[in-house]
């Protein structure tokens, strides 16, 4: 392979403010039935903040079901920077992250701010942040809502995910056919509930990059897939996980007795949960295709450490969901 050159960009834009009832029932959101990232931050415009030159140390950890975090220190910011942060660090501030190689750079976090500190040592000042996506729709979200016995799975999961304010990622059609067996009575948090439901009829729901998405279980989506192997990215040997352990606590409920992998591949920060992956190994004896339940992008050092994502997958006679 050709040497590349490691690239990323990191972008601080605009504090999320919703009214204190924005998250409560009934809703009453008027134009704004959820809340888009994408519409908190603009790298030309003079209230984002775009950092692509300082050196920086960062961990991106995805995993089903739960929250995707960001945890990353920033060397020598600006006064002004560092200023805009903690004048926001309680705000919900917007932050998106892209990562790759050379002028290929790709969407590898996208969330909100929820903790800031500064520390300074004899030569540098850092800047440490830890972010979550879609952390400020879980922990705020509640609903009030009874479903009798009869009601179509699609239609409550349509309205759990408006209560919760995410726009909708990639929503699986969900069979008509399918409805609630008893009465579905809802006082608390919405995304909790709403796991709990799709857990019940054997769906998977994710956060991802603000926007929700539901799976069946036994299923993997195909449209991106990764094609890993020691010519394009892999680093080191594919490791065997015990299928008789479960490696993440969000393991899926029919795959105990597949064939389970841990790989570590140069940084790619497209390698989502539910997603799908090639992976070849020839020593290890893996050819196969894999659906990803977690991911770890790690940068121990932008000048000169790490730069690599590890991931856990599954192997599926799996639904491919296109």
């Amino acid at each position: 392979m050709s040497r590349k050159t490691r690239s990323y960009s990191l972008i601080f834009g605009q504090p999320i403010k919703v009214a204190d009832d924005y998250f409560l029932p009934p809703l009453q959101r008027g134009t704004s039935p959820y809340i888009s990232l994408d519409s908190y931050y603009n790298e030309n415009e003079p209230n984002a903040y775009l950092i692509d030159k300082h050196n920086v140390q960062f961990k991106i950890t995805k995993v089903e079901k739960s929250n995707n975090k960001l945890e990353i220190t920033i060397d020598n910011l600006s006064e002004g920077t560092k200023g805009y942060l903690t004048s926001h660090k309680n705000d919900n501030l917007a932050i998106i992250l892209k990562v790759g190689y050379d002028e290929e750079i790709k969407l590898a976090f996208q969330g909100t701010m929820t903790e800031c500190v500064i520390s300074k040592t004899s030569s540098t000042n850092k800047t440490r942040i830890i972010a979550t996506d879609g952390g400020l729709n879980t922990s705020k979200a509640y609903t009030s809502r009874v479903y009798p016995a009869g009601t179509k799975l699609k239609r409550v999961v349509d309205e759990l995910i408006l209560d919760l304010g995410c726009p909708r990622g990639y929503v699986s059609d969900l069979p008509q056919t399918a409805v609630l067996d008893t009465q579905f009575t809802i006082f608390g948090e919405t995304n909790r509930n709403l796991q709990r439901l799709l857990d019940a009829y054997e769906y998977t729901g994710t956060i991802n990059n603000g926007a929700y998405d539901v799976l069946p279980i036994n299923s993997r989506r195909v449209e991106s897939a990764a094609f890993i192997t020691p010519d394009t990215g892999l680093l080191g040997n594919v490791q065997a996980l015990d299928t008789k352990s479960k490696p993440t606590e969000t393991s899926e409920k029919d795959t105990s007795s597949k064939k389970r992998i841990r790989f570590t591949c140069q940084m790619d920060g497209t390698l989502n949960p539910q997603s799908s992956v090639y992976v070849q190994d020839k020593v290890m004896d893996v050819d196969g295709a894999f659906k990803i339940e977690k991911s770890v992008c790690t940068c121990s050092s932008y000048e000169t450490g790490s730069w690599t994502t590890t991931v856990d997958a599954v192997e599926l006679d799996a639904t491919v969901v296109v």
